[in-house]
């Protein structure tokens, strides 16, 4: 069982315009479908994302 220390999170969001996502809040702060810019009725979200093991 991994360990918690090996789970790595980031932030994103879902357009309250059209709805997509997830969108990551670091690389677009507009919707990709619809142009959307971001603002506070936009739900953001911290997700578990894997991260690589080294061998």
């Amino acid at each position: 069982m991994p360990s918690s220390s090996s789970r790595t999170y980031t932030q994103v969001w879902y357009c309250d315009n059209c709805n997509d996502g997830p969108i990551s809040t670091a690389l677009n702060p507009y919707c990709p479908s619809c142009g959307h810019q971001r603002c506070s009725y936009c739900l953001v979200q911290m997700i578990k994302i894997r991260s690589e093991r080294s061998s």
